[in-house]
């Protein structure tokens, strides 16, 4: 698991601070235990000890005829008490001094075997043990604390249960803005998100049949126009006027140029299967040389000589040329630069034209938009999908395209692609 909460704190840093969190609690309990239980444990001898002086007390202050029956009285589960004619235990004073019993007694650890001398033929022989709750005591709060922590992985376990396929969910939709042929979504989770997930699936499955309907539709139109084009094309060379043959087959030629174009953006793949290693540098670099072949006005400035980047080449080099050939054509010619980061790689392309009106920025990147405005009076065969082909091409290598207005120098292009590993 990978996030914990929409706020982004990750599940390995959640378990981090967990971790030292149950080590400081076992650390600080380690030192407060072992203070508390030689605590404990002083005042549970004490206790004992004290037990010890209370029973000889009242076995001296018993007549003799009566010590046994004292004795049986007693109902200590801690303490034993015999009396014997000789004594039974190492320890044992023939003089009875209550000081110098406990004086011994403090000074042995948890052995309390005790014989004092109660007269010429009796001894009083006792055995004390030391019972202490503290070690239940803590395991019981070792159970709690178990419990606890028990509830908060549960919680974090419940809350990836319902997260983890959620952020799947948001990835695929993402990717699904971007490739069409993105893999289907892993049908897991609790029973709302594997629906969602199957939904989402169905939803992705339609659009590609519905795309590939409309792709087929186009095809088809496509070739069934290209026949009667050729037809006109030939039978516009038995006209005698050459200048009205030669609008004809200009418009024809612009005719067969929509189509292509048209076919070409819906036929537009953007699977990521086809991507491989190339370099923005040496793409750009052939741009400039066959624009300068054509005799355009165009320059390349980049501090590295190579960029290398895992992506579509044909694709990323189309929406290059029709952002440079744009340039070119509303801008008369093109300055052009590229950088890198550690992050980002980014290029620019600069016209020194009329630029676009600022509620216009946006608009040019639909389909068959056309700016009503000195960059579309000119004569062009344009119509209206290079920057719309462009854009698309761009966010599926995960970038972004933007377009401003810079004073006296026209229209500045900005292109934002994340560097991937190659």
């Amino acid at each position: 698991m990978k996030k914990l909460f929409s706020g982004g704190i990750s599940a390995s840093s959640a378990l981090i601070v967990l971790t030292l969190i149950v080590i400081t609690h076992i650390i600080a309990t380690y030192v407060v235990t072992d203070r508390s239980r030689v605590l404990t444990h002083r005042a549970d001898r004490d206790e004992v000890i004290q037990k010890i002086v209370n029973t000889i007390q009242l076995v001296v202050a018993t007549p003799v005829e009566n010590r046994q029956h004292a004795i049986n009285a007693l109902e200590d589960p801690t303490l034993l008490a015999s009396l014997t004619e000789t004594p039974e235990y190492s320890l044992n004073f023939s003089e009875l001094s209550f000081w110098a019993i406990s004086r011994a007694l403090h000074n042995n650890l948890d052995s309390f075997k005790i014989s004092i001398k109660l007269d010429q033929a009796q001894w009083l022989n006792l055995r004390a043990t030391v019972y202490s709750r503290f070690l239940l005591m803590q395991f019981l709060l070792i159970v709690l604390e178990l419990i606890v922590f028990g509830a908060i992985l549960f919680a974090a376990w419940s809350i990836h249960r319902f997260t983890g396929p959620l952020r799947q969910f948001k990835h695929a939709a993402d990717q699904l803005g971007m490739d069409l042929h993105a893999k289907p979504l892993s049908i897991y989770g609790p029973n709302i998100v594997r629906e969602t997930a199957q939904a989402m699936n169905t939803m992705q499955k339609r659009i590609q049949e519905l795309i590939k309907d409309r792709t087929l539709m186009l095809a088809a139109i496509s070739h069934d126009l290209r026949t009667p084009i050729t037809r006109l094309k030939l039978r516009a060379q038995f006209i005698d006027n050459e200048e009205l043959v030669e609008k004809i087959i200009h418009d024809l030629d612009e005719m067969e140029s929509m189509i292509s174009q048209t076919l070409s953006f819906a036929r537009e793949d953007y699977s990521s299967k086809n991507k491989s290693k190339l370099d923005l540098v040496s793409i750009l670099q052939s741009l400039c040389d066959d624009m300068h072949d054509m005799g355009h006005i165009v320059s390349l400035q980049t501090p590295e000589k190579k960029i290398p980047f895992l992506g579509r080449h044909l694709s990323l080099k189309r929406a290059l040329s029709n952002i440079i050939t744009n340039a070119i054509k509303y801008g008369h010619s093109a300055d052009i630069s590229i950088n890198q980061n550690d992050q980002y790689i980014t290029i620019t392309v600069q016209d020194y034209g009329n630029g676009i009106p600022d509620n216009d920025l946006e608009n040019v990147f639909k389909p068959f938009y056309r700016v009503d405005n000195s960059r579309s009076r000119n004569s062009t065969n344009g119509v209206g999908l290079g920057l719309a082909v462009a854009k698309e091409i761009i966010q599926h290598h995960g970038g972004t395209i933007q377009l401003s207005n810079q004073k006296n120098a026209g229209l500045c292009v900005t292109i934002i692609l994340p560097c991937s590993p190659v």
